[in-house]
């Protein structure tokens, strides 16, 4: 099996004028790049960095940061990224857990971040290496791929963040696959627009570099500007780019409002994951896209990225679009009180083959408890992911829900997805969200819908599939999903029933400022008597996503193009109004 090292050095050779990385700042040719890296390596190798020692990588979507990886990569070392939006006590937890040899930040400026930090581990940037231009000889150890490769974090029932372990045979099999599938061809590029704490964003790190291609980077922080990233691809000529379907909804909404954009983007591959996809967001995106291909995919971090793929090719007829069949060289096994479950029957998700996590870092209790032995009796080694799937008449797997999203209501054993799952076989229904409140003791059940549905009317659909105790007790319409900034929903900013209306001290009082509260009032979902002039927009439960959705209306009713900073900066109705008012004198 060939390294990343042996693609980069075929590359070099093969291609050597050809751009690697495409930065905002400069571009690198393979031939740099391969310099680059050797640079890296060596001083690591000299600063005594062995094979599966852990190198944290600190910093922003940069040509350095991109360097930086592939010299751990290249000497066998384990590299645990950390973005510069981590808050400094993850920073020391993650730092704490997986006890790095070195901390590898970007550039000098990244390092300020890193002062408060509760340790004496050795801090050096990427930038001064490449500076100091040292080509002093040395020798690259020999690799088997049976190195580990990486430790992604991912958020722990305990509060604190735990790190998944991959090897770098899981890690280029997975990549391998995925160009073979979806190939970069002559002149093709992927953007660099993850968030370098996502596993996803290693198909783009390591994707570019067969037949050198190129790595466009999109620069920190601007991915949450719909209009700057759709910019950045028609600009940069982008064929393949990562999207969480919330993102992606905003993306084809923005191309909805600017028709002839999209003759001029020269995307090929559109990848959709990390939450359920719409099926009406996917229908619409065939229809404005034609000549690009969707593909749905689903993996948890634990399986190296991506386990199945759905590549959607026409318009979907079902409710739930389906995430697939399995990737080569995965194995699924649709599960229930150790039993195989057939066709239309839900299961919890059983994952084996290759690719699977070495091991919750430091964590034993949690890795015996999720990797395990088949239950069927087969003799093989399987994670157990907590999803519940079924399988469907075409051979490809549905995802329900989460099976521990599991309450007891009065001593009953109710299941939360189980309700979301029969709430989005509502005709009316796009997107469902059902929590529980502990406190209350109450279901509380939101819904993403055109219309309001009437509460009689969602519970006799319900009672047709769920026990009476299972009905939720609130039921609350959802104009716009909130999301994190990785594009996850954000259970966290979701109305709450309980919160009685508070008196409003500073009410729009010229034609400008009510149309901009209308406008909040619609993307945030909130009733527009409760917004005052002086109240933040992102305190009301605004986000990126939002923001832009208000920049989209605003412009479709009154033609006026807001920049996407300037929601972010002037924040209030008041400055928001006084921003515009300047803009159109």
């Amino acid at each position: 099996m060939h390294s990343f090292k042996e693609e980069v050095l075929k590359s070099a050779q093969k291609y050597p004028d050809s751009i690697a990385i495409q930065d905002q700042s400069e571009e690198i040719n393979y031939r740099e790049f391969k310099k680059k890296i050797d640079l890296v390596s060596g001083f690591l190798i000299k600063n005594k960095i062995k094979k599966n020692d852990a190198v944290v990588v600190f910093g922003e979507r940069s040509s350095d940061l991109i360097i930086s990886i592939y010299s751990i990569n290249f000497i066998g070392a384990i590299y645990v990224p950390i973005s510069i939006q981590t808050p400094i006590e993850r920073i020391n937890n993650i730092i704490n857990d997986c006890n790095p040899k070195i901390i590898l930040a970007d550039k000098i400026k990244n390092t300020e971040k890193l002062v408060p930090l509760n340790n004496k581990i050795k801090i050096v940037t990427t930038e001064i290496i490449l500076r100091s231009k040292n080509d002093s000889l040395f020798q690259y150890p020999k690799l088997t791929n049976k190195e580990f490769s990486y430790i992604i974090y991912t958020s722990g029932t305990t509060g604190l963040p735990k790190g998944i372990l991959i090897d770098n045979c899981s890690l280029v099999s997975k990549i391998k696959l995925l160009q073979k599938l979806y190939p970069l061809r002559k002149n093709d590029c992927f953007l660099f627009k993850t968030n370098i704490m996502f596993d996803v964003s290693l198909t783009e790190v390591f994707g570019f570099i067969f037949n050198g291609r190129t790595l466009v980077v999109l620069p920190e922080s601007n991915e949450k500007d719909i209009n700057y990233v759709i910019d950045h691809i028609r600009i940069n000529k982008v064929t393949h780019v990562n999207f969480v379907p919330t993102i992606f909804s905003v993306f084809i909404e923005t191309l909805e409002m600017n028709l002839n954009t999209k003759e001029k983007l020269t995307l090929k591959f559109v990848f959709l994951a990390g939450e359920e996809l719409d099926v009406n967001l996917i229908n619409k995106a065939l229809e404005l896209m034609p000549n690009t291909k969707f593909v749905n995919l689903y993996g948890p971090t634990e399986s190296t990225i991506y386990v199945s793929a759905n590549n959607i090719k026409s318009k979907v007829e079902t409710k739930l679009v389906p995430i697939g069949r399995p990737l080569k060289g995965s194995k699924f096994y649709v599960i229930k009180d150790n039993m195989l479950q057939p066709i239309g029957i839900i299961g919890e998700l059983y994952i084996g083959g290759e690719g699977l996590a070495v091991k919750y870092l430091n964590k034993i209790d949690l890795t015996n408890e999720f990797f395990i032995q088949n239950p069927l009796g087969i003799k093989e080694r399987v994670y157990k992911t907590g999803d519940l799937v079924h399988w469907n008449n075409n051979g490809e797997l549905t995802f329900i829900g989460r099976k521990d999203s599991q309450v007891k209501i009065n001593g009953y054993r109710v299941e939360l997805s189980e309700i979301e799952f029969a709430l989005k076989q509502h005709p009316l229904v796009r997107k469902a969200i059902v929590i529980f409140n502990k406190e209350k003791n109450m279901i509380i059940a939101y819904y993403n819908s055109e219309t309001e549905i009437l509460r009689n009317e969602l519970e006799q659909h319900l009672s047709k599939t769920l026990m009476k105790y299972s009905l939720p007790h609130y039921y609350i319409l959802l104009k716009t999903i909130p999301v994190t900034n990785s594009g996850k929903i954000d259970k966290s900013m979701l109305p709450s029933p309980f919160i009685k209306p508070r008196k409003i001290i500073n009410v729009p009082s010229s034609n400008l400022e009510n149309m901009i509260r209308e406008l909040w009032s619609e993307v945030l979902d909130i009733d527009a008597e409760t917004i005052g002039n002086n109240d933040s927009f992102f305190l009301l439960g605004g986000d990126s996503i939002k923001a832009t959705k208000f920049i989209l209306k605003f412009k479709k009713l009154y033609e006026v193009d807001i920049p996407f900073l300037a929601i972010i900066e002037k924040e209030t109705i008041t400055n928001l109004a006084d921003f515009i008012d300047k803009k159109d004198h």
